[in-house]
């Protein structure tokens, strides 16, 4: 009788609660790098990377937090996962995300299997697409404080081992993200601009409708409203 019972008053334990119970908690934060983020317990070492699918590294988050540091929550029973909270400017420990076992491959081409040919040219473009990306970031930089080479006459290093796509590709999109800066200041910069706009004569504006436009007031809908 007394095991069958139940008591509809007990608070739910969830998997958060779990955590703050049982799980452990690194004493000093960790590094993630490029190789992940690594624990020792009880003298074995243990590597974790975050994933954004399964079997896919999380690029995107890797180029925000690559070298943070972080606290890491573990099950001293199950090593199959660890989770990374930052630690804030209280003390307070904020979750950040789940990390996984440490994708391993094999080293000997003869032992490569299917899944670790498709997981390698996968990360090969997915690493090519993080230079391309940082390559245009830094170009825009450049353009925007007038430090870029080809603003002094000069023309920009194309990244080593990427190849011909990958360099033309770079040059389209700094084109595209740096027209901007190629415009004359009134086009872009907004104190310029209404600067411009308020030292425009209106009556002129008037004559030569064409140019600009007016907007006229609707005398009956205003009557109305008195």
């Amino acid at each position: 009788m007394y095991e069958a019972g139940v008591n509809e008053d007990t608070q739910e334990v969830t998997t958060y609660d779990m955590v703050d119970m049982f799980w452990m908690f690194t004493e000093k934060a960790v590094t993630f790098t490029d190789q992940g983020v690594t624990i020792t317990v009880k003298g074995k070492k243990y590597s974790y990377e975050v994933y954004s699918a399964p079997g896919e590294p999380d690029h995107d988050w890797r180029r925000r937090n690559t070298y943070r540091r972080f606290v890491v929550a573990y099950d001293p029973y199950d090593m199959t996962s660890v989770r990374l909270y930052r630690q804030e400017a209280d003390g307070s420990l904020r979750f950040e995300r789940t990390a996984e076992p440490y994708f391993v491959i094999r080293r000997a081409k003869q032992d490569q299997t299917a899944a670790d040919h498709q997981f390698i040219r996968q990360e090969q473009e997915a690493n090519l697409r993080d230079r391309i990306d940082r390559q245009v970031a830094a170009r825009e930089i450049e353009h925007e404080n007038g430090t870029a080479p080809e603003q002094h006459g000069l023309n920009a290093p194309q990244i080593k081992g990427a190849g011909k796509r990958a360099n033309e590709e770079i040059e389209r999109q700094v084109e595209r993200r740096v027209a901007k800066y190629g415009m004359s200041a009134a086009d872009f910069e907004l104190g310029v601009h209404t600067k411009r706009i308020s030292m425009d004569d209106w009556l002129n504006a008037k004559e030569n409708s064409a140019e600009l436009a007016i907007p006229q007031a609707n005398l009956k809908k205003t009557a109305g409203k008195l």
